[in-house]
């Protein structure tokens, strides 16, 4: 196969994962920013800890659970889980005290908070 065309069509397949994943990115930029203005910090604990390996690779996906309460909702416990990076997935551990930041229009919306 002539090397120009095997350039093209990596091009074009690179082009195409990019605009799949555009939406998505913006997305989580949305709600990033959203959490930054609007968010409520607080405590809470980590519940669970898993590694979720890829289908068809030797990596994993690092997934941690963590429960917080809204003192909005008469301190109403919620769990939510989120993807780390596997540096601060090794620094933490079930029972672990971190910090959180959720909506308070909507608390299943949030985040870790990492120096």
């Amino acid at each position: 196969m002539d090397s120009r065309l095997i350039f093209l069509i990596l091009c074009i397949s690179i082009g195409v994962i990019l605009i799949a994943l555009l939406p998505w990115l913006i997305h989580e930029e949305i709600i990033h920013r959203k959490l930054l203005k609007e968010g409520i910090r607080t405590k809470g604990k980590i519940t669970a800890m898993r590694r979720e390996l890829y289908k068809y690779g030797k990596s994993a996906r690092c997934l941690v659970a963590y429960r917080f309460r809204v003192q909005e909702e008469s301190n109403k416990p919620y769990t939510v889980e989120q993807e780390v990076m596997e540096g601060r997935y090794n620094l933490l551990s079930v029972g672990s005290e971190v910090d959180v930041i959720y909506l308070p229009s909507n608390p299943r919306t949030a985040q870790l908070l990492f120096d």
